[in-house]
C-alpha cells in the first residue's frame, strides 16, 4: 500500500510540475506576444508621424510653388504690358498705311 501510496504522489507531484511548466510557457508565449504588438505599434505610430511629415513638407513645397508661379505669372503680364505699351506707343497707324 506505501507503494501507490508513493507513486501517487510521484504522480501527482509531477502533473503539478507539468502543470506549473505549461503555464509558465504560456505567460512567456503571452509576453512575447505583448512585446511583438507593442513593437508594431511603435513601429506604426513612428510610420504615421513620418507620413505627417512628408505631408507638412509636401504641402509647404506646394505652397511654395504656387507662391512662385503666381510671382511668375506676374511678371509675365508685366512683360507683356510693357512690351505691349511700347509697340502701341511706336505704332503710328497714319504713317503705317499711307
Amino acid at each position: 500500500m506505501a507503494d501507490k501510496n508513493v507513486i501517487m504522489e510521484d504522480t501527482f507531484s509531477f502533473m503539478e510540475r507539468s502543470m506549473n511548466d505549461t503555464w509558465d510557457l504560456w505567460l512567456k508565449g503571452l509576453k512575447n506576444c505583448c512585446l511583438a504588438q507593442d513593437q508594431m505599434e511603435d513601429m506604426l505610430r513612428k510610420q504615421l508621424g513620418h507620413n505627417k511629415a512628408m505631408r507638412d513638407e509636401w504641402s509647404n513645397m506646394v505652397q511654395d510653388m504656387n507662391k512662385q508661379l503666381n510671382g511668375n505669372h506676374q511678371q509675365y503680364w508685366n512683360m507683356v504690358k510693357k512690351a505691349m505699351q511700347g509697340d502701341l506707343n511706336q505704332f503710328n497707324p497714319f504713317e503705317t498705311f499711307a
